[in-house]
């Protein structure tokens, strides 16, 4: 069983991101450890302060999900790193990432949810969820975090996939119906 470390949040998710300012970071390359652990100053102790600033890192992106989601399988292999995908699927007829259209949740059945919490689990996602991007471009995000935890693995995942990089974005954290 490989150490997984995440935060618990009691929060609803939805299918609206918010984003206020992005910014793409450069870190030199160099490594040592491949796992990467998230730093303890991600808790969100204020929830008055929803938005929320975290660094994203980003394996690649592209439009060829498969392509992008066997390479998903393989970092997380290599990374020791959960892949999450919070319960959305791929659906091959809309080219989209959704909740099941079977789900529970009648208000977000069938729409995309974007991931916006702290965690190093590995998951594919809208690369317009987090940065100005051209619709429908996918992105295989490795971590939501602080900058400390990101620029380590940042170095790390590099070695892996040589087109990594890092977004700064403010996230809401609030609830989203």
């Amino acid at each position: 069983m490989r150490p997984i470390a995440f935060l618990s949040f009691s929060i609803v998710l939805g299918s609206c991101s918010r984003i206020a300012q992005t910014e793409v970071t450069e870190v030199p390359v160099a490594v040592d450890s491949p796992q990467v652990q998230l730093s303890d100053s991600l808790v969100v102790e204020d929830y008055n302060d929803l938005d929320q600033v975290f660094d994203v890192v980003i394996a690649d992106t592209g439009k060829d999900y498969r392509a992008l989601e066997k390479m998903m399988t393989s970092l997380s292999s290599t990374l020791q790193n959960d892949i999450d995908s919070l319960g959305r699927t791929y659906d091959p007829q809309r080219d989209s990432i959704i909740v099941p259209l079977d789900s529970d949740d009648e208000l977000y059945r069938g729409h995309y949810v974007p991931r916006r919490f702290p965690s190093n689990a590995l998951s594919m996602e809208y690369l317009d969820a987090y940065m100005t991007a051209a619709p429908g471009t996918f992105a295989l995000v490795t971590s939501i975090s602080d900058s400390i935890a990101s620029d380590s693995l940042l170095i790390t995942l590099r070695r892996f996939a040589p087109k990594a990089f890092k977004v700064r974005t403010e996230l809401w954290m609030g609830c989203m119906h």
